[in-house]
């Protein structure tokens, strides 16, 4: 971290308030009374701040411009909805959707991501399983979002088709594959019929956090929607092995209410993911 007053301090500064200005005017004086610290992960285009006040709650600050204003004014539309039906998310404070920039201000939620938590893994995977099963459980009928397989290849085509796929971060087993010779293979094979559920969208440890009563939140929810419920369970099993190893997977999905594991859709949509 460089030093307070600092000649990096400084330039910080700079780019905040030239990014600033953008906001309305009514914004600006509550966050030039915050200390802003960057955030540079899981910003997908947008940058993002963490607002840090001497007497008030911590707060985030998410702003996006030109191509990536869409996905911001995703993330605001799809976090108030499932707020709206009891989500645990973070709390909308104020949004601003122009179309010179889309940016939203929330609270932060208590706890901390389930990547750097160091409680025993059968308390993470018990209250994951229950946080998860709970997200799941809202009413699929109104959710007005599609995430379904059909829709998330339409993506996928459009991204490589404008190649902004990079094969270099594929998972291992998918190295040898180009982004078109995957996606052929996805399109050819897509596991249906789709258990439809409100899922997340993208529910990495990055994205769920627990807070000190076990109960678990999530955050970075611009692509919730309704999908199949392996959307997310993959994505949480494949994380689950990676960080406690595959033994944990059985007492998660079992802790989740499911008696068997289904490894093809579970490749399935860890693949399609590589989309995104």
């Amino acid at each position: 971290m460089p030093a307070v007053g600092s000649a990096e301090d400084k330039k910080q500064t700079t780019r905040h308030e030239e990014v600033f200005e953008l906001l309305p005017r009514s914004w600006r004086s509550q966050l030039a009374a915050a200390r802003c610290e960057p955030v540079r992960s899981g910003a997908s285009g947008a940058q993002v701040w963490r607002l840090r006040g001497k007497s008030s709650p911590d707060r985030y600050l998410k702003l996006a411009t030109g191509c990536h204003k869409e996905r911001v004014r995703q993330e605001i539309i799809r976090t108030a909805w499932l707020g709206s039906h009891g989500a645990n998310v973070p709390p909308i404070l104020k949004t601003v959707v122009r179309p010179d920039v889309a940016a939203i201000l929330v609270a932060a939620l208590p706890g901390e991501p389930i990547e750097s938590c160091d409680l025993p893994p059968d308390t993470v995977i018990e209250s994951l399983a229950r946080g998860l099963s709970a997200l799941h459980s809202l009413p699929v009928e109104p959710c007005p979002f599609d995430e379904t397989i059909q829709t998330r290849l339409e993506r996928a085509a459009a991204a490589v088709a404008n190649k902004q796929i990079d094969r270099t971060h594929f998972r291992t087993q998918n190295l040898a594959m180009t982004p078109e010779g995957l996606f052929r293979r996805l399109v050819t094979s897509p596991p249906l019929p789709e258990d439809l559920v409100v899922v997340h969208g993208d529910a990495t440890f990055t994205n769920i956090l627990m807070d000190g009563s076990r109960q678990i939140g999530f955050i970075d929810c611009g692509h919730s929607g309704k999908s199949d419920r392996y959307t997310d369970l993959a994505l949480v099993g494949s994380e689950i092995e990676e960080r406690y190893g595959a033994e944990w997977l059985r007492a998660f999905y079992r802790s989740y209410g499911l008696t068997a594991w289904d490894t093809r859709k579970a490749e399935f949509f860890l693949d399609l993911y590589e989309f995104f």
